[in-house]
């Protein structure tokens, strides 16, 4: 690099300057009050030095000023020019002085005092210092100091002079009657000659101009009241009265920029620039409601625009504007209200008068980047701070808040910025907050972005994003809906083969019964057991008849309880022991002593349990049926139950023949119970008895 800054501890910061021919020039800015240590640079153009006194922030590299002691008033301005040699012109109603920017301590040196307030002032190229006065007409001061009245055209001779500007061979000067188009004074002749007179009834509009502007095409821009902008251009008039917002019909200041686009001053606050042919308001928000006074450009891309208590500066690479104001600690609490009050030298450094003296807006030696920077500094999920940087989240994890800073090395003011949450919409929404909340986020996916802005223009603004996920639910996922879809069908599917099973199981314990009804009844009616009974009727009927008629009663509820419990799967322990009851009476009235049945289950048993009908009659009688009963041996039987199970057992005294059908009821009832529960029903003769186990249910 050719630029480079130097700092000593006696306050002086050096501006150093390496040209082609390798040439080394100085420039001085001394801060009596600091002690420089240490410098750096920011990528915003700041310096920033350690001090004695702590951390400053010097803007030497964009900005500077020059004080000026009284006579300097900024409320006296009319109007500035710069000269040749460091020469800097200041007109302060009347009076005119002279400043040598070369001086160490600039001082205003009165060198002239017109005969009116002097409006306007224009250095030529022959280094001619034209001056424009309200009442009195134009003047020139030549580069000896001689001050030459231009008397030659009557309608400006004591005319108002609005505004002076020129080209190579032309002198432009706007008047209350218009423009007048004149030729420099040569050698020769002194006097200018006047070329064309430009006015409402010529083109422009307008008698009245503001400020006129020649562009480097050689073209004529001209800013008018109530006429807009006119250019002329050879021969002819280009009008835009309307400007971006419609009602800019007044125009104050017209300048050029590095790029070539056209730059204005309106009257209602606007600032517009030109481009393609079509003006385009630029937005701006700064702390005044002032018009813009004055639009003037550098030589390195920079656009200032005056108002009255502060500047902003364009900066083209980075699409914003620098604000400028007494929080800068540049004493820049108010500018002149005087319009076009700016003066620029020939490297195209700019000149802006302020209430101590001047600013010197640079033309700055690299590119700077302005645009402030964003970060986000914390997330909170569910008002919990998220410590990792998770990316996916519980459908319940959806109340998230973003906090965030803006980083600015410009602009002290607070920042604008703009967010959006991608996945919930797609609109920029603008705000001063740092922080924001989205409760009750739905499932998906989100990036939220932010970005930060000096002003209200986020073209080339820096964001910061964050992307996340927000589960669906497990009952919503795609893959446990197509499980739930496959258990559901499992689930019908095991419905139905259960109920299948279930259907079966009724058929085949509807059989078992029936087969079970079959045996009993078959058994109940077999001749043996009829002839048997009704033997032993008759013998009661002969030797006691009080005794047949409760033996035919007791036969008569036997059947009456086969018939009642027929159709039943399982009847109460109770009920089962009415019938086994019956069915004892009627055997031990036949075989007398030589049948004992001793029966132990307990009240409770016989009211909670149950077992399937008539299971306890058709143990005695598979007893009776397969031993013998006489009163040498007698049959004795045993019946009792633990909590679980009924228990039968009975003397092995096996007969010398088997009826037929023998082992048929035990098998049944085992079946039977196959189908009602998973407990066995368990029978068999061990060394002495045959003991049946039947599951209590």
């Amino acid at each position: 690099s050719d630029h480079a800054w130097i700092a000593t501890q006696s306050g002086y910061l050096l501006e150093v300057y390496l040209d082609k021919s390798f040439t080394v020039s100085l420039k001085a800015y001394h801060y009596p009050d600091k002690q420089f240590r240490k410098l750096i640079g920011d990528r915003a153009g700041n310096i920033w030095c350690a001090t004695q006194k702590g951390l400053s922030m010097l803007t030497a590299e964009y900005l500077n000023k020059i004080e000026l002691p009284p006579p300097y008033a900024l409320q006296q301005i009319t109007a500035i020019a710069y000269g040749t040699k460091d020469i800097l012109w200041i007109a302060q109603n009347r009076n005119l002085y002279r400043v040598s920017l070369s001086a160490v301590h600039p001082l205003m040196q009165r060198v002239y005092q017109a005969p009116a307030p002097i409006s306007c002032l224009f250095n030529d190229r022959e280094n001619r210092l034209w001056m424009g006065t309200m009442g009195k007409g134009l003047s020139y001061r030549t580069e000896q100091g001689s001050i030459i009245k231009a008397e030659e055209i009557e309608s400006i001779k004591n005319g108002n002079i609005l505004s002076i500007s020129g080209t190579s061979d032309r002198l432009w000067v706007a008047a209350l009657t218009g423009v007048y188009e004149l030729a420099y004074p040569d050698k020769q002749r002194k006097a200018v000659h006047l070329i064309k007179h430009h006015n409402k009834q010529s083109g422009i509009g307008s008698d009245y101009v503001y400020f006129l502007f020649p562009d480097r095409k050689g073209q004529i821009w001209m800013a008018t009241d109530g006429a807009g902008i006119c250019m002329y251009s050879g021969d002819n008039y280009h009008h835009w009265e309307n400007l971006d917002r419609g009602d800019e019909k007044v125009v104050y200041s017209i300048t050029e920029d590095m790029s070539g686009d056209i730059w204005a001053g309106a009257y209602y606050k606007g600032l517009y620039y030109f481009n393609h042919n079509q003006w385009k308001a630029m937005k701006q928000e700064n702390e005044t409601d002032a018009n813009v006074s004055a639009v003037t450009a550098n030589a390195s891309g920079q656009v200032m625009a005056v108002y009255e208590r502060c500047i902003d500066e364009w900066y083209p690479n980075s699409r914003q504007f620098r604000h400028y104001n007494y929080r800068l600690d540049l004493g820049i609490d108010s500018t002149t209200s005087v319009l076009n009050c700016v003066a620029k030298d020939f490297q195209g450094n700019v000149y802006i008068p302020f209430e101590h003296g001047l600013l010197i807006f640079n033309n700055q030696s690299k590119i700077y980047d302005i645009t402030p920077g964003v970060q986000i500094t914390d997330i909170q999920v569910l008002t919990k701070p998220l410590k990792k940087q998770k990316k996916e989240f519980n459908y319940d994890e959806n109340y998230f808040t973003f906090k965030f800073e803006g980083i600015s090395f410009t602009n002290p003011e607070r920042l604008n910025y703009r967010y959006k949450l991608e996945g919930l919409g797609d609109k920029w929404i603008a705000t001063h907050d740092e922080s924001i909340t989205f409760p009750k986020l739905p499932s998906g996916n989100y990036t939220f972005r932010v970005q930060a802005a000096l002003d209200g223009s986020f073209g080339y603004a820096k964001e910061d994003t964050f992307s996340f996920t927000i589960n669906e639910p497990l009952w919503k996922r795609s893959w446990f809906l197509i499980l739930l879809g496959c258990l559901a069908f499992f689930v019908v599917y095991w419905l139905i083969k259960l109920r299948e099973k279930r259907q079966k199981k009724l058929v085949q314990l509807e059989q078992e019964r029936m087969n079970f009804e079959y045996e009993h009844l078959k058994s109940q009616v077999n001749p043996h057991f009829l002839f048997n009974s009704l033997n032993t009727l008759s013998n009661l009927i002969e030797e006691d008849g009080a005794a047949a008629v409760s033996y035919t009663e007791r036969l008569s509820d036997l059947y009456k309880n086969i018939l009642a419990y027929r159709n039943r799967d399982l009847i109460t322990l109770k009920e089962d022991w009415e019938i086994l009851s019956n069915y004892l009476f009627v055997q031990q009235c036949r075989f007398g002593n030589a049948f004992q049945v001793q029966f132990d289950v307990s009240e409770e048993l016989l009211k909670t349990k149950k077992i399937v009908p008539m299971c306890l009659q058709m143990l005695v009688e598979n007893a009776i049926k397969h031993n013998i009963v006489s009163l040498t041996q007698p049959l004795r039987i045993k019946i009792w139950s633990d909590k679980d199970e009924i228990i039968a057992s009975n003397p092995l005294q096996p007969k010398v023949s088997k009826e037929d059908g023998s082992g048929l009821g035990l098998i049944n009832i085992s079946n039977r119970y196959h189908l009602l529960t998973k407990r066995e029903v368990v029978f068999g003769p061990n060394e002495k008895e045959f003991v049946v186990r039947i599951p209590l249910l």
